[in-house]
């Protein structure tokens, strides 16, 4: 444990972190400022609830995971380009095993650091944001199953961008690819055939945030099916790390 606390510790160390961090709590701050017009003038009008708006301004701080997935993709797959994984490997005289599981371990904490920012902001600003639009939010609290729903999708998205940086070794391929997947493929695939695309990763993440998409489904399925995605892809990548040079 002390390895990886090391190794969160050199990520920490450096800037590129809290610049992640700063440009997902940005376009989370975007996101619910532009969503919110919307839902102040449906509730004047009577089509729309106060509970309704409460809820977007908490689910809409996910947006963080974004950048929480793609920070440790380009992290652990420059290992790779920059020599450090090799090092690792042959200077210390460790197992592969055992290097990968400190990677992991490692990429996990600062996933749940990214998760516990988002879900923090995500319990406390909602009521101060719709206030600042004129929208009275007493005796309607926010939702503790979506502020959960926040953090973890920031967990599994960040193992997520790890085994995309392991099995891929290149950052810019990597976030290249996490980003087109997330944004791209999976969300107007899903829209394209929903048979199938609800059970897309972007999809099931959705659901445990409590996404009002049609798309949607309850929460204990959803992290089952993005709990198998995540697990698949970190089996992908612990075999080709092993069987692969580094």
């Amino acid at each position: 444990m002390s390895a990886a606390i090391a190794e969160v510790r050199k990520v920490l160390a450096g800037q590129l972190w809290w610049a992640f961090l700063l440009v997902g709590v940005g376009l989370s701050v975007i996101t619910i400022v532009a969503i919110t017009p919307d839902h102040v003038a449906a509730v004047a009008s009577g089509a729309g609830t106060v509970r309704a708006a409460l809820d977007d301004a908490t689910r809409y701080w996910m947006t963080v995971y974004l950048a929480c997935g793609s920070l440790i993709a380009y992290l652990f797959a420059g290992e790779f380009t920059d020599g450090q994984m090799q090092r690792s490997v042959l200077l210390h005289r460790l197992s592969r095993g055992r290097v990968l599981g400190t990677k992991f371990v490692a990429a996990l904490l600062v996933s749940v650091l990214f998760g516990l920012v988002a879900a923090a902001l995500a319990w406390l600003t909602p009521p101060i944001a719709l206030s600042l639009f004129g929208l009275d939010t007493a005796g309607a609290g926010v939702d503790p199953e979506i502020v959960a729903g926040v953090l973890g999708v920031n967990i599994l998205a960040g193992v997520w961008g790890f085994a995309l940086g392991v099995l891929l070794r290149n950052p810019v391929v990597a976030v290249g690819l996490f980003a087109v997947q997330t944004l791209l493929l999976e969300t107007y695939g899903a829209k394209a055939v929903p048979e199938v695309g609800k059970y897309l990763l972007t999809s099931v993440l959705g659901s445990l945030y409590k996404d009002p998409s049609p798309l949607s489904m309850a929460v204990l399925p959803a992290l089952g099916i993005a709990l198998a995605w995540v697990g698949v892809a970190t089996v992908g990548a612990v075999g080709t790390f092993r069987t692969r040079d580094v």
